[in-house]
């Protein structure tokens, strides 16, 4: 007799993955983090000595003095990330427990004021979007419920080829935006500091990061937010 255990995530194309619930990406003890994914990307962890991260429950905890202060984070750089800007698409479920000027941004490419293919922002009712297309920055917004204190399943398609990038807030598509013009350079990732007319430290938790080199269909974001939905409770 064999047992139904829900959906999987779709592995194709998959080039980075960390899990802050899997013992194989993260050690608890010394708070590191090993990529997943085929390519071995680094994960360095940045002022450690703040001390204002734990790993437990499968998620990491940011907890920073102040949103201005300078505080643990995760630094995943690299440009391979600027070679896959053209098609791509961010996966990650995020717990944001404050709303730090322009928006909290956990997982953020944005690290200065240009440059970023890609990017997000959640307040508590609304999530944000911001590409930086043609040399010039383009946001929009679509509302969303419980934006805060509760876990939210975003997914990102970012396309040249169509112009368009496309979010998915727990599975639904909330909304598209043109983007003509050229995708800015995209070296890679933060996680727990984001970027708004300097750095900001956010209040919250980060259950994984995904990022694939091509666009997901919607019936594969809705494929990997059925087999996640359940950890989250969402």
């Amino acid at each position: 007799m064999s047992v139904y255990a829900g959906p999987e995530t779709t592995s194709s194309n998959l080039v980075f993955c960390i899990d802050f619930s899997n013992p194989r990406s993260v050690n608890t003890t010394t708070l590191s983090v090993t990529d997943l994914g085929p390519r071995n990307i680094t994960v360095t962890l940045t002022n450690a000595s703040n001390n204002t991260v734990t790993i437990a429950n499968g998620y990491a905890q940011f907890s920073p003095a102040g949103q201005q202060i300078q505080s643990t984070y995760y630094n995943i750089s690299n440009t391979y990330f600027n070679d896959i800007r053209n098609e791509i698409t961010m996966e990650l479920c995020v717990w944001s427990a404050n709303v730090p000027d322009g928006g909290s941004r956990l997982v953020s490419t944005r690290t200065t004021e240009t440059g970023s293919p890609i990017g997000y922002s959640i307040s508590n009712t609304g999530i944000g979007v911001e590409i930086n297309s043609g040399g010039v920055w383009r946001t929009t917004s679509y509302g969303i419920t419980n934006g805060t204190n509760n876990w939210i399943h975003v997914m990102q398609t970012t396309s040249n080829t169509n112009n368009v990038v496309i979010t998915y807030v727990n599975g639904a598509n909330v909304g598209a935006m043109a983007i003509p013009g050229t995708l800015a350079n995209g070296n890679g990732f933060l996680i727990g500091r984001g970027f708004y007319g300097g750095d900001r430290y956010p209040v919250g938790r980060v259950s994984y990061l995904k990022v694939y080199d091509r666009v997901l269909s919607s019936s594969e974001v809705r494929q990997n937010f059925n087999a996640m939905r359940a950890r989250f409770g969402i």
